[in-house]
């Protein structure tokens, strides 16, 4: 549900995208199993965050931190957030309040 009403809202904003739910379903699946096999409650929010490794350029890409721990919980390096892995500056940027709670996330 949460990945068609994402497509009907970005064909609100932006007709001409093609966003297929299908897609993010797709993306979904890769990054987080579908937020850990479907841990969420009843109005789409995750039971526990769901966090990507710690960026700090070991392994992975360094970004140092963009949102003072806001989102991650880390205030010296980004981590990527939520069932899709976007990284905090993603969030503040493009996050959505999809269930209505004053929060996008």
């Amino acid at each position: 549900a949460a990945y068609k009403q994402a497509q009907q809202t970005v064909a609100g904003t932006d007709p001409g995208c093609h966003l297929p739910w299908q897609l993010l379903a797709a993306i979904g699946k890769v990054e987080s199993g579908q937020a850990r096999g479907g841990r969420v409650d009843a109005g789409g929010t995750t039971l526990s965050p769901i966090l990507g490794p710690v960026l700090n350029g070991v392994g992975f890409a360094n970004i140092s931190d963009t949102d003072h721990g806001q989102y991650d919980g880390d205030s010296t390096h980004d981590r990527a957030v939520g069932p899709m892995q976007f990284i905090p500056s993603t969030w503040k940027t493009w996050g959505q309040d999809a269930n209505g709670d004053g929060k996008k996330d």
